[in-house]
Protein backbone atom coordinates (compact mmCIF):
# COMPACT_ATOMS: atom_id res chain seq x y z
CA UNK A 1 0.00 0.00 0.00
CA UNK A 2 1.31 3.54 -1.30
CA UNK A 3 0.85 6.09 1.20
CA UNK A 4 1.72 9.70 0.47
CA UNK A 5 2.15 12.41 2.57
CA UNK A 6 -0.30 15.00 3.81
CA UNK A 7 1.11 17.63 1.46
CA UNK A 8 0.33 15.85 -1.05
CA UNK A 9 -3.53 16.42 -1.11
CA UNK A 10 -3.37 20.27 -0.79
CA UNK A 11 -1.02 19.95 -3.84
CA UNK A 12 -3.26 18.75 -6.17
CA UNK A 13 -6.06 21.43 -5.78
CA UNK A 14 -3.35 23.89 -5.64
CA UNK A 15 -1.87 22.74 -9.00
CA UNK A 16 -5.02 22.74 -10.54
CA UNK A 17 -6.09 26.43 -10.17
CA UNK A 18 -2.50 27.21 -10.94
CA UNK A 19 -3.11 25.41 -14.36
CA UNK A 20 -6.45 26.99 -15.05
CA UNK A 21 -5.33 30.65 -14.43
CA UNK A 22 -2.63 30.25 -16.64
CA UNK A 23 -4.79 28.56 -19.52
CA UNK A 24 -7.36 31.53 -19.43
CA UNK A 25 -4.16 34.16 -19.26
CA UNK A 26 -4.06 36.44 -21.83
CA UNK A 27 -0.32 36.78 -23.42
CA UNK A 28 1.56 40.21 -22.87
CA UNK A 29 2.07 42.40 -25.86
CA UNK A 30 2.78 45.43 -27.00
CA UNK A 31 0.21 47.39 -27.51
CA UNK A 32 -0.35 51.05 -29.73
CA UNK A 33 -1.05 54.32 -27.78
CA UNK A 34 -4.97 54.86 -28.24
CA UNK A 35 -5.71 57.31 -30.90
CA UNK A 36 -6.20 61.02 -28.83
CA UNK A 37 -10.23 61.70 -28.66
CA UNK A 38 -11.73 65.16 -29.82
CA UNK A 39 -10.21 68.02 -28.78
CA UNK A 40 -14.01 68.80 -27.13
CA UNK A 41 -14.57 65.76 -25.47
CA UNK A 42 -11.18 65.82 -23.42
CA UNK A 43 -12.34 68.53 -21.07
CA UNK A 44 -14.47 66.55 -18.70
CA UNK A 45 -15.35 68.68 -15.61
CA UNK A 46 -18.39 69.41 -12.96
CA UNK A 47 -19.24 72.11 -10.74
CA UNK A 48 -18.32 73.80 -7.93
CA UNK A 49 -20.73 75.05 -5.18
CA UNK A 50 -20.23 78.54 -6.73
CA UNK A 51 -20.82 77.48 -10.33
CA UNK A 52 -17.19 77.71 -11.92
CA UNK A 53 -15.78 74.97 -12.98
CA UNK A 54 -14.05 72.36 -10.36
CA UNK A 55 -15.40 69.83 -8.02
CA UNK A 56 -17.29 70.65 -4.95
CA UNK A 57 -15.38 73.54 -3.21
CA UNK A 58 -12.46 73.25 -5.33
CA UNK A 59 -12.23 75.50 -8.45
CA UNK A 60 -10.20 74.27 -11.00
CA UNK A 61 -8.22 76.50 -13.58
CA UNK A 62 -9.87 74.78 -16.32
CA UNK A 63 -12.98 76.40 -17.75
CA UNK A 64 -16.10 75.38 -20.07
CA UNK A 65 -15.35 75.43 -23.54
CA UNK A 66 -17.05 78.00 -25.54
CA UNK A 67 -20.85 78.13 -25.77
CA UNK A 68 -21.47 75.14 -23.50
CA UNK A 69 -22.66 75.79 -20.36
CA UNK A 70 -24.19 73.90 -16.94
CA UNK A 71 -26.33 74.09 -14.59
CA UNK A 72 -26.55 72.65 -11.52
CA UNK A 73 -28.25 72.37 -7.82
CA UNK A 74 -26.42 71.85 -4.63
CA UNK A 75 -27.67 71.22 -0.89
CA UNK A 76 -24.07 72.46 1.32
CA UNK A 77 -24.08 72.66 4.76
CA UNK A 78 -21.91 74.25 7.42
CA UNK A 79 -21.68 73.83 11.19
CA UNK A 80 -20.46 77.12 13.30
CA UNK A 81 -19.45 76.74 16.66
CA UNK A 82 -20.75 80.52 17.40
CA UNK A 83 -24.07 79.76 18.88
CA UNK A 84 -24.64 76.09 18.18
CA UNK A 85 -25.25 77.29 14.58
CA UNK A 86 -26.49 74.87 11.45
CA UNK A 87 -26.58 76.40 8.18
CA UNK A 88 -27.86 74.85 5.48
CA UNK A 89 -27.79 76.33 2.09
CA UNK A 90 -29.96 75.11 -1.62
CA UNK A 91 -27.97 77.14 -4.64
CA UNK A 92 -28.89 76.96 -8.10
CA UNK A 93 -25.79 77.43 -10.07
CA UNK A 94 -24.87 78.24 -13.61
CA UNK A 95 -21.84 78.39 -15.80
CA UNK A 96 -21.42 79.43 -19.51
CA UNK A 97 -17.82 79.22 -21.57
CA UNK A 98 -17.11 82.42 -23.22
CA UNK A 99 -14.72 82.23 -26.63
CA UNK A 100 -12.67 78.77 -24.92
CA UNK A 101 -10.62 80.82 -22.90
CA UNK A 102 -13.38 82.34 -20.59
CA UNK A 103 -16.17 81.80 -18.38
CA UNK A 104 -18.64 83.51 -16.63
CA UNK A 105 -20.48 81.62 -13.86
CA UNK A 106 -22.57 81.78 -10.91
CA UNK A 107 -24.85 80.65 -7.93
CA UNK A 108 -28.21 81.99 -6.42
CA UNK A 109 -29.20 80.46 -2.98
CA UNK A 110 -32.77 79.79 -3.68
CA UNK A 111 -33.22 78.53 0.29
CA UNK A 112 -31.37 79.48 2.86
CA UNK A 113 -32.18 77.63 6.76
CA UNK A 114 -30.09 78.96 9.90
CA UNK A 115 -31.33 76.98 13.50
CA UNK A 116 -29.27 78.43 15.99
CA UNK A 117 -29.50 75.96 19.44
CA UNK A 118 -28.16 78.71 21.80
CA UNK A 119 -30.41 80.28 24.23
CA UNK A 120 -30.45 83.34 24.80
CA UNK A 121 -28.85 83.58 21.10
CA UNK A 122 -26.11 86.15 22.34
CA UNK A 123 -24.74 85.20 25.18
CA UNK A 124 -21.86 87.74 27.14
CA UNK A 125 -18.15 88.26 25.45
CA UNK A 126 -16.77 85.24 28.12
CA UNK A 127 -18.86 82.29 26.40
CA UNK A 128 -16.64 80.49 24.13
CA UNK A 129 -19.97 80.11 21.95
CA UNK A 130 -21.71 83.07 22.09
CA UNK A 131 -21.47 85.94 19.35
CA UNK A 132 -22.46 86.17 15.33
CA UNK A 133 -21.74 84.06 12.76
CA UNK A 134 -19.95 86.29 10.36
CA UNK A 135 -21.55 84.95 7.36
CA UNK A 136 -24.87 85.73 8.73
CA UNK A 137 -24.61 88.77 11.12
CA UNK A 138 -28.11 89.83 10.87
CA UNK A 139 -29.98 86.84 12.31
CA UNK A 140 -32.11 87.76 15.02
CA UNK A 141 -34.05 84.30 15.47
CA UNK A 142 -33.53 80.96 16.27
CA UNK A 143 -34.62 79.69 13.41
CA UNK A 144 -34.35 81.53 9.93
CA UNK A 145 -35.49 80.51 6.87
CA UNK A 146 -35.53 83.10 3.29
CA UNK A 147 -33.80 83.11 0.60
CA UNK A 148 -29.93 84.02 0.24
CA UNK A 149 -27.56 85.87 -1.85
CA UNK A 150 -26.24 85.91 -5.52
CA UNK A 151 -22.52 85.64 -6.37
CA UNK A 152 -21.30 86.14 -9.72
CA UNK A 153 -18.38 85.62 -10.99
CA UNK A 154 -15.95 85.57 -14.21
CA UNK A 155 -12.95 83.20 -14.79
CA UNK A 156 -9.90 83.65 -17.42
CA UNK A 157 -7.78 80.75 -18.05
CA UNK A 158 -4.14 81.29 -18.79
CA UNK A 159 -2.80 78.11 -19.45
CA UNK A 160 -4.08 75.07 -19.73
CA UNK A 161 -3.68 71.31 -19.66
CA UNK A 162 -6.45 71.35 -22.27
CA UNK A 163 -3.53 73.34 -24.71
CA UNK A 164 -0.84 70.55 -23.63
CA UNK A 165 0.51 73.16 -21.37
CA UNK A 166 2.66 71.43 -18.14
CA UNK A 167 -0.14 72.76 -15.48
CA UNK A 168 -3.24 75.03 -15.60
CA UNK A 169 -3.53 78.72 -14.40
CA UNK A 170 -6.55 80.95 -14.08
CA UNK A 171 -7.80 84.30 -12.67
CA UNK A 172 -10.78 84.14 -11.01
CA UNK A 173 -13.02 86.90 -9.29
CA UNK A 174 -16.54 87.04 -8.04
CA UNK A 175 -19.16 89.95 -6.41
CA UNK A 176 -21.95 89.18 -3.89
CA UNK A 177 -25.01 90.94 -4.84
CA UNK A 178 -26.92 91.20 -1.19
CA UNK A 179 -30.01 89.51 -2.74
CA UNK A 180 -31.36 87.82 0.97
CA UNK A 181 -34.08 88.22 2.91
CA UNK A 182 -33.84 91.20 4.71
CA UNK A 183 -36.29 90.04 7.35
CA UNK A 184 -35.11 86.72 8.04
CA UNK A 185 -31.16 87.64 8.54
CA UNK A 186 -30.29 85.12 5.70
CA UNK A 187 -28.58 87.09 3.40
CA UNK A 188 -26.03 90.20 3.97
CA UNK A 189 -28.45 93.13 3.78
CA UNK A 190 -29.46 95.00 6.89
CA UNK A 191 -32.94 94.71 8.26
CA UNK A 192 -34.67 97.90 6.88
Amino acid sequence: MLRLSSRVPLLAPVAAVVLALLAIADPVAAQAPPAPAPQAETRRATTTTMGDTGLWFVPTAEILPARRWSLSAYRVNFDYDQGYTDVSNWPVTFALGLGDRAEIFGAWTVVTRIDRDLRPLFLTARSDYGGLVNEYPFVRDGWSQGVGDLWVGGKVNLLSQWRLAPASVAVRGMVKLPAGSRDEGTGTRPAA
